[in-house]
Formats: C-alpha cells, structure tokens, sequence
C-alpha cells in the first residue's frame, strides 16, 4: 500500500469518484459510492468507491469479487495500461507534473499512446492531402460524410503504399517495435525491413473510455480483397469483445438520455451522431458480446438495438440476445425496413422518423420469442416443443432465479400454456444439461472423509478471521472504546488471547499477521499501522480499508476477537491432527507400537481440544 511520495502526491489530487464515473454509474452509500462491479458480472451492486480522506487517496473495493484499488490500479485492471501509462494519463488529468529522475525515464515516457497518436496524424494527413488522399474523400462524399463529421471522429486513409507508415517510424527503432507491438506494422520475413499493415483503407481510430487512441479499423476501398473491414490485432489496450466504436463521445449523452442504441457499424453509429443521437455505439465488427452489454450496463436504464430489418438484421440481434436476458438494464429491439440499415435510412428519411422507429422498440425477449415461433411455428405440439427448446437454449445462462421465472411467465403467455407445465419442462432441460455437462461423476466420498464443502467453508472461516484480526485492531480505538467500553490493546484477556494467537502463527504467513500481531503487543496500534502499512497493496488491503472506511466496529470487541483466536485455534488442531494421523499410520504400517500407542493418546488429546472449542458455537463475525 506504500507508494513513492510523488505518487501519493498525485493520487491525492485525483478524484477518484469523477475518474471511475466516467466508467460506470455511481450513487452515494454511506460514506462511499456504490455501482456494479466493472470486473465481474453481479446483479446487486457490491462495488465501492471511497473518496479521498485527509491524507488518504480514494480507493475502491468490490465485496464481491474482492477486486480493490487506488487510480493507479483502476486504469492499469480496467484499460491494460501500463503502470507508466496510468500514471502519465492522471499526471494529465489533474495537472500534475511528474518529476523524472533522469532523460531515460523521460525517454521510457515515450508510450503505446504517443505511437498511435503519431500513426493517427499520419493517417489524417494522408486523408487532407490533395493527391494521396483523393480517392478517399471521392468515397467519403459519396457516402456523405463531409469534413466535418470525418474531422469529429478522427477518420484518416492508409494510402496503397507498402511502406508509408513504416518508412515514417524508420528513425526511430522504439517506435517500429512499439509498431509490430500494435500491429501497425510488420517485419518482411524473407527480407529486412518493414511494411505497412493497412494499406489503401479508410482508417477509423478506436477509442478507449479516457478518450485515448488503443486501435484502428480500416475499410477496404479497392474492392479486391475479401476483408471489407480488418483491425489491427488484440493487444493488452485492445479487446473487441469489450470495446464499443464511439463509447467515449457517446457516454456523457448515454447517462443524460440513460438509454443507449447500438447499431452494427462504423458508419451506421457516425450517421446516428450527425443526426443527434449521440448515445449511438457499435461493436468492432464482431457479435455483441456480453462485456459490450455490461459496459453499457453501467451507465444506462435502457439499450436499443437497431437492426436492418431484413433476416441478416434480424439473425443479427437473435444471437446477441441471450446475453441480456439477466441484465439490470431494460434491452428492446428495433428493426429498419428491409434492406436498409441506419446510415442508409437517415440519408433517405428525417430524423423524425427515426425516432419513430426508435419509440415502436420492441422488448428483446418478446421480439426473440417471436422469431423463434415465426421459425418453428406453434400448429403443432412438435412445433411447440422446438420453439420451447429454442428459448430453453437461450435462457441456460440465467443466473437470476427472478429473471428465469419473469421470463418462463411471458413465454407461456405467449405461447398460451400454463406456466406449471412449462416450469416441469425447464426442470427436466437443466437436469439433462447438467447431465451434459457432468458425466458420471461419484457424488460420494469414502468414508469419514472432509467433504469439499465442508474444507471451502472452514478455509472461509479462516480468511475470515485472518481479516478480522487486521480490521479489529486497526479500527479507531477511542471511538471502540466509546461504543463498547473496551480498548483491546489494554484489555488482560484480549492480550491473553492475542499472545496465544502468535504463538501458533507462521512467522512467514503471506498476510504478516504474526508480524502484525507483535508490532501491535509491544508498541500498540501506532506500531500495529506502520507494519499495516508498509505491506504491498492486495486484495486483504482493499477490503480492510474499506470496511474501516465504513467505521463497521462490533458491539463487543472483545467477544470478536475470542471467537478469531478460536477459528485459528481450530485450524492449527486440524493441522496438527492431519499431520499426527499420517504418523500414525506410518507407525501402524511399520508395527512400531510405542509410537502408535503414544500418538493415538495425543491425537486423542487433540481432537477433544476441537470439540470443546466448537462446542462454544460461535460463529466468527
């Protein structure tokens, strides 16, 4: 959790809340701001943003999947930056100048990000000038695009020449490997140098949630290759599946509309804006995928998909469908006429019909239960089972008992059956697709023996307690003592309980709680900080602090800290009882009877120490 004084500088300027909102919505509880999770898909919120507290930056922590941070860290998890990379990028943000030891940590600064900017200038200067670029425009006025919408979304041309780019990143031999990094360029194979990976395209620069250039698209113009579009290959910057072309002009309008459209193209989503509905985004090229829907999750109440309304179109919003049957946002479904998709329509029709098409949306899991029947049809009890099954498919990955049974109710009154039967059949698809899945596996375990569920839940209980301890005792002691009556680090039997503890402690645990534990006996909480502090951010870091953030001190202390001293009294008798049953066995296995006799007397000793300890049936809290 230490960073270099610079660092801690800057963090402490950042507003983490604004920085974080950008990515998802966020609304105050308690002493944080809570929303969903950007790292893991969850239904109820569980992630928290802590803003910055005296001499404390902000932090977040997610109780769900136990994902937790600084500013740093968010951009570094969310956006695959490097550790350099976020830090220039909040250097920038707040105004902050970064003091660099020396010209190479100057040099170093020289990033991914600088690179493709310089690619995008490259390009964009190919688009304006007069000769190279005019074949280009001739295709962007033909499609109505004029200077000004190409100059608002950075479009540029990658002339036919094979080493355009590449001769333009020759001084540089950082800037070529950063290239081939990118996919920008690549290197001859059967002759030294480079060449171009785009070539005669009309380049599109896509974009992350800051608004920083991480990729590009480019659309053939010489009708002779059988990629229309191509992007430049997946980096750690650049996933398709979690990017969205225009999300980062379109988000300030997405959360003031709290709808979102998604549309299939690049110059299907740039129309959309140019007629004012800027809360337009499109996947890059690919289906729409379930972290696409999540991202827009995160700022939206509602999404629309608007499709050409011909049986491409159509296919193309069924696919994706599936992904959004448990999403906290309300999906609908909006279909052009036939054989036009949005670009084409708004040249042709006012945006006033558009916005027609747009209020006639159709909620997507009506629509798709209506493909599915138009499909298969319901004149028959085999044509009902087959619609059935269809739907059956595209439900498997609920994860949300509500939403499976909301969904169950509108397919039985839409294909006019009872609901009971309908639930039976859902019963009798997920035993044989867990059936599918699973095989033939035992389902018991020998005899006498731990079952996994037994072990995960005292491997909880300990982590548990471990976090506990460090919570505990960092928590502010006056205001324990105001609350309670106690102050643990006085407290004869709270020390008592505290030596046993580090008696039993591994002096190396990952989590320094032995070390912890000393510092605390014999200089107290002051002591107890410095180790606390001193020790590498992790996710028992975030989760500590947020919970102290959140002032959560027991009504009785002391009883707490007893029932942590038991958990880890119980998980050194099981480690001991482990270890004294192998030796056992190996004695009776080698007929050494005085060390059979000696260690079963003692196994025996410790497996009444367990059971006296549970016997106190408490349960850590």
């Amino acid at each position: 959790m230490a960073r270099d004084p610079q660092i801690q500088e800057l963090l402490l300027r950042v507003d983490l809340v604004d920085l974080i909102g950008g990515y998802l919505k966020l609304t105050r509880s308690g002493r944080s701001f809570k929303g969903l999770c950007p790292f893991h898909a969850e239904k109820t919120p569980s992630f928290h943003v802590y803003p910055t507290d005296g001499a404390k930056p902000g932090f977040y922590h997610c109780f769900g999947c136990k994902k937790g941070g600084d500013a740093l860290s968010f951009l570094v998890e969310r956006d695959g930056l490097s550790f350099q990379e976020a830090l220039e990028q909040l250097a920038r943000r707040v105004g902050f100048e970064l003091r660099h030891t020396s010209s190479e940590g100057r040099r170093k600064s020289q990033n991914r990000f600088e690179l493709l900017n310089q690619c995008q200038s490259h390009f964009r200067a190919n688009l304006r000038h007069s000769e190279r670029g005019r074949a280009a425009r001739e295709y962007l006025e033909r499609r109505r695009v004029g200077s000004e919408l190409s100059d608002r979304f950075g479009i540029g041309f990658a002339t036919d020449a094979w080493e355009g780019l590449a001769q333009l990143l020759s001084s540089s031999r950082e800037s070529l490997a950063l290239a081939v990094d990118q996919g920008l360029v690549r290197k001859r194979d059967n002759a030294p140098g480079y060449y171009d990976f785009f070539r005669n395209r009309l380049m599109f620069p896509i974009h992350n949630a800051a608004g920083q250039i991480i990729a590009f698209a480019g659309r053939d113009l010489s009708g002779e290759t059988g990629a229309k579009y191509i992007n430049t290959p997946e980096t750690d910057l650049f996933k398709k599946g979690r990017v969205l072309y225009g999300l980062h002009q379109a988000r300030a309008r997405i959360k003031e509309n709290h709808r979102a459209i998604l549309v299939e193209g690049y110059f299907d989503a740039i129309r959309m804006h140019a007629a004012g509905f800027e809360e337009t985004v499109a996947p890059m090229g690919t289906a729409v995928t379930r972290e696409h829907f999540e991202a827009l999750e995160r700022i939206a109440d509602e999404v629309i998909l608007l499709f050409d309304g011909d049986p491409a179109g159509r296919a193309a919003a069924a696919r994706s469908l599936h992904q959004a049957w448990d999403l906290n946002v309300r999906t609908l479904v909006a279909l052009l006429p036939p054989g036009v998709d949005p670009d084409e329509f708004l040249l042709a029709h006012p945006k006033e019909e558009m916005e027609s098409i747009l209020d006639l949306s159709q909620p997507a899991f009506a629509y798709f239960v209506d493909s599915v029947v138009e499909q298969h049809g319901t004149d028959s009890p085999e044509a009902v089972r087959k619609t059935i099954a269809t739907v059956f498919e595209s439900l498997s990955e609920v994860r949300s008992m509500s939403a499976l049974e909301y969904r169950l109710r509108e397919l039985a009154e839409r294909l006019d059956i009872s609901l009971e039967a309908l639930r039976q059949d859902w019963t009798q698809f997920a035993r044989s697709r867990t059936k599918r899945k699973v095989g033939n596996v035992p389902t018991e375990g020998p005899i006498g023996a731990v079952s996994a569920g037994e072990g995960a839940v005292a491997d909880s209980r300990l982590r548990e307690a471990r976090r506990g301890l460090h919570t505990l005792l960092l928590q502010d002691e006056g205001k324990m003592e105001e609350k309670s009556g106690v102050n643990l680090g006085s407290h004869p039997r709270a020390r008592e309980r505290l030596k046993e503890m580090l008696e039993i402690l591994p002096q190396d645990a990952e989590d320094g709680l032995a070390l912890f534990l000393k510092a605390y006996l014999e200089e107290g909480q002051p002591s107890a900080r410095r180790v606390w502090d001193e020790r590498g951010a992790d996710e028992l870091v975030w989760e500590v602090e947020a919970i102290l953030r959140e002032e959560r001190i027991p009504e009785n202390p002391l009883r707490t800290l007893e029932d942590y001293a038991d958990t880890l009294r119980v998980a050194h008798l099981d480690a001991q009882i482990r270890r004294h049953t192998v030796e056992l066995r190996a004695a009776e296995r080698s007929s050494r009877w005085d060390d059979v006799g000696r260690l079963a007397s003692r196994l025996d000793e410790l497996v009444k120490e367990k059971k006296s300890i549970l016997s106190k049936c408490r349960e850590v809290r």
